[in-house]
């Protein structure tokens, strides 16, 4: 694959170089699905009744698949706690 469509409300001016990060739907609870890839955006869309941006289209080499652990899907935010010192 060489490039994708992206619905948007905001897009990105054309031969502007967008970096996509695309997941698929999730098959185990262990890690995920990435499609990444470095590419251009080719075209945006206008919805001409309310005047705004709707979505573009970007190509480029070709993208990369690969896994990525859930944890990045959803991040969380870990406090860290306080190290007591043991005395000798």
């Amino acid at each position: 694959m060489r490039g994708a469509y992206a619905f948007s409300a905001t897009c990105p001016p054309v031969n502007a170089p967008v970096h996509m990060e695309i997941t698929l739907p999730q098959i185990s609870r262990a890690s995920r699905t990435l499609i990444t890839g470095k590419m251009r955006a080719q075209r945006v869309e206008h919805d001409l009744l309310r005047k705004r941006e709707i979505g573009f289209s970007v190509t480029g080499k070709g993208f990369t698949l690969r896994a990525a652990p859930v944890s990045r899907q959803r991040p969380t935010i870990v406090k860290a706690r306080a190290s007591k010192k043991k005395r000798s």
